[in-house]
């Protein structure tokens, strides 16, 4: 097995792909707003959040469910359930 020349990228490689990859956003004088509410089409269709979320967090694609109180700086972005075109029970 050949290594690559450049150890500092390889590190960074491995460390991003084993931790998640810093986007570099670091704006202190840019607030974010935090969700307080779902869209309309997730309120009307909560079982579709629901199964979705379920599949995320058994993939290992997203982590939860948290309190508010164990991430006090974190981004909560708001869901919407919008039915897919000539697709009859599937949603984006």
């Amino acid at each position: 097995m050949s290594t690559h020349p450049d150890k500092a990228l390889t590190r960074f490689f491995i460390e991003g792909l084993t931790n998640g990859f810093k986007i570099g956003f670091n704006n202190p004088t840019c607030k974010l707003r935090l969700a307080h509410k779902n869209l309309a089409g997730a309120l009307q269709h909560p079982q579709v959040v629901d199964d979705y979320l379920k599949v995320e967090i058994a993939e290992h694609r997203v982590a939860g469910p948290f309190h508010k109180a164990d991430i006090p700086d974190a981004h909560i972005s708001r869901f919407g359930v919008i039915p897919k075109q000539h697709k009859p029970n599937k949603w984006r």
